[in-house]
């Protein structure tokens, strides 16, 4: 005579879903509380601006700053005329080191990091900004030795630092708007939102042991 097993085994099947779906709901992303008004829906960015040494860097950064932002669909990219804000960004720093060396003494990776400002104004009055947004700084180590496997050619290295700053304007333009002072208490601040770039590993190769960081 066969058992029967289904009554005993159903309830077991539903715990084990219960569970899985709780750890799945408890892994999930919450994303950041916009701070940026909700009247701004529409952005306008020109071309950055460079002050640094390092060329043609500037028209790089606009274009992927504005994917970045069509990616992302909470604002739209649009011509000045239509715009709510104009964003400004000034790419203030660029340094690259080169630093380790393999066993032949051929210098095998390069760190570089860059700073950006940025502010919002309005449209058609750019003399007074209405925020400026706290400083934006990337920084990566590359592998520059040609004969490794995970050798980057320096257009690639370059699309991915302006890659990673363009998700970080993004998430500082939304979520990192500071508040007018009378919308405060006195004494009063924001909690500090740590962006994307701030919580995950941001180097693709670790320092070597007595290196400087």
């Amino acid at each position: 005579m066969r058992r029967r097993t289904t009554g005993i085994r159903t309830p077991c099947i539903g715990a084990a879903l219960i569970v899985v779906m709780a750890l799945a709901s408890a892994c999930e992303r919450i994303a950041p509380v916009r701070t940026l008004p909700a009247w701004v829906q529409g952005i306008y960015i020109p071309m950055f601006k460079n002050r640094t040494f390092e060329p043609e860097i500037e028209e790089l950064a606009t274009r992927l700053t504005q994917e970045a932002f069509l990616a992302d669909g909470r604002l739209d990219v649009v011509p000045k005329s239509n715009a709510d804000l104009t964003l400004v960004a000034e790419i203030i720093d660029w340094t690259s080191r080169a630093s380790g060396s393999s066993g032949d003494k051929v210098t095998d990776r390069e760190r570089v990091i860059i700073i950006a400002s940025v502010k919002l104004f309005e449209p058609y009055n750019e003399e007074i900004p209405l925020a400026e947004l706290a400083p934006i700084r990337i920084r990566s180590d590359f592998n520059i030795d040609t004969r490794s496997k995970d050798f980057e050619a320096e257009p690639d290295r370059k699309r991915d630092l302006f890659r990673r700053l363009a998700r970080e304007i993004v998430f500082t333009t939304i979520a990192g708007f500071p508040p007018q002072p009378r919308d405060l208490p006195p004494a009063v601040d924001l909690p500090t939102i740590r962006s994307p770039g701030q919580i995950e590993v941001e180097d693709v190769l670790l320092p070597r042991e007595g290196e400087e960081i």
